[in-house]
């Protein structure tokens, strides 16, 4: 029974590798590479400046609208998790498609998130960060199927197939 419980436990860190950890070390990647600061900077200059047009309401606006609407901008753009579920996603199928040799599940993957982003890839600062992120994203999950197959060949319960990474 502990050797059940020990080996689901293993299970369980390579998912949490895979999730946290993997979007700590995409966020680390375009930190590094100047992506993240550049799109941070564009959210706040954004924000900006909708505050600045919320400053310049009509004298005739009542202090309860005024103050309405300075506290909406604030409320109405919380911070934007999407893109961390997007790769949380992203990164489960990858490593899905690269343990059950299932190459379009990864092809089907990048078509997505580049159709999605295809008009923000004409702007090239939203270009590079889509890329360096999905490029540390897709390698994080490629390192965490390999770590999967291995974990699950030598120590889990051995029910992975191993043969894109072993052969047959």
């Amino acid at each position: 029974m502990l050797e059940i419980l020990l080996q689901s436990i293993g299970y369980i860190v390579l998912a949490y590798l895979l999730f946290d950890v993997g979007t700590g070390f995409t966020k680390y990647i375009l930190e590094i590479s100047g992506a993240g600061k550049r799109e941070r900077e564009l959210a706040q200059r954004n924000r900006a400046k909708q505050v600045s047009e919320l400053d310049n309401l009509p004298s005739s606006a009542s202090p309860e609208q005024a103050d309405f609407s300075a506290n909406s901008v604030e409320t109405s753009y919380p911070e934007n998790k999407s893109g961390r579920y997007i790769g949380l996603l992203e990164r489960l199928l990858i490593v899905a498609g690269l343990v059950w040799n299932n190459w379009e599940i990864i092809l089907a993957v990048i078509a997505l998130k580049t159709v999605a982003r295809h008009k923000e890839l004409d702007d090239k600062i939203d270009a590079e960060y889509f890329l360096i992120g999905s490029f540390a994203s897709i390698v994080w999950a490629i390192g965490v199927a390999v770590l999967l197959v291995l974990y699950d060949r030598h120590f889990g319960f051995s029910v992975l197939p191993t043969t894109w990474l072993f052969g047959t």
